[in-house]
């Protein structure tokens, strides 16, 4: 009997370590593979990005102790739902989501379009109503992907934006959507030529912010500290320096 009790109690302190923000030593930070916002650099395996180096100097001047991983959408996505003390970064924010975290603030602003091979001019379009006879690529429990398909289009699910090149290139899918910086460093590391792709139409809900968001269960002292640190970089000219570092790499 004593040993029964031992036993449940040890596991009640052991789930109320793990589930208590308060308890919580440090904040895992997720996000995915979407250069140049968030990647991890062959050179040092370290994560690396635009919206990475915002994410770094907001947790350092609100003197949060974290780390940082790079895993598939779906799984970083399902983890921040899930996790207490979980931060999650270039996340597009819609309906669907607003009431799963407790949001920062935008670190990227980008503009989003379908992008169709240049030697399909079969494959026209003005509006979404007339996207509805193609084929379109998204990632799984992407915004895009929802977006899509509450507007009624046939959306096939991949891991991430490399998979949705190579579909494109095979013809597997008509379109995808996707910004144009993350589309320049996409292909060339997947030896696409970045001009046998072309615009279709913009995606003007998809277009504006991506944000740096944290779970339910992360105190709220936490995300009120990086909220004020995100703010103070916007003031001070930080915010601005390093975007326009990252973003000129590209042009």
């Amino acid at each position: 009997m004593k040993n029964c009790l031992a036993s449940v109690l040890t596991a009640w302190v052991t789930l109320t370590l793990l589930t208590s923000p308060a308890l919580a030593d440090k904040v895992a930070v997720v996000t995915e593979e979407m250069a140049p916002y968030n990647f991890v650099d062959e050179r040092d395996q370290t994560v690396a990005g635009l919206s990475t180096e915002l994410v770094h100097e907001i947790l350092k001047r609100a003197n949060v102790d974290y780390q940082i991983k790079v895993y598939p959408w779906a799984r970083a996505y399902r983890m921040a739902q899930e996790a207490p003390n979980t931060a999650i970064y270039s996340m597009g924010r819609n309906d669907e989501r607003e009431k799963l975290f407790k949001w920062v603030g935008v670190i990227v602003n980008r503009e989003v379009f379908l992008y169709k091979l240049k030697g399909r001019p079969e494959i026209k379009a003005s509006s979404l109503e007339d996207l509805k006879p193609y084929k379109l690529g998204g990632i799984r429990d992407g915004a895009r992907t929802m977006y899509l398909r509450k507007e009624g289009l046939a959306v096939e699910e991949s891991t991430d934006d490399a998979s949705n090149i190579k579909k494109l290139q095979s013809r597997r899918i008509d379109a995808f959507p996707i910004d144009e910086p993350n589309l320049v460093y996409l292909s060339q590391k997947n030896g696409v030529d970045f001009d046998s792709m072309e615009r279709l139409i913009k995606l003007e809900k998809m277009s504006g912010g991506l944000y740096l968001a944290f779970s339910l269960n992360t105190a709220d002292d936490t995300v009120d500290k990086c909220r004020v640190a995100l703010d103070a970089m916007v003031k001070d000219g930080t915010f601005q320096k390093i975007t326009a570092k990252w973003l000129a790499k590209k042009k």
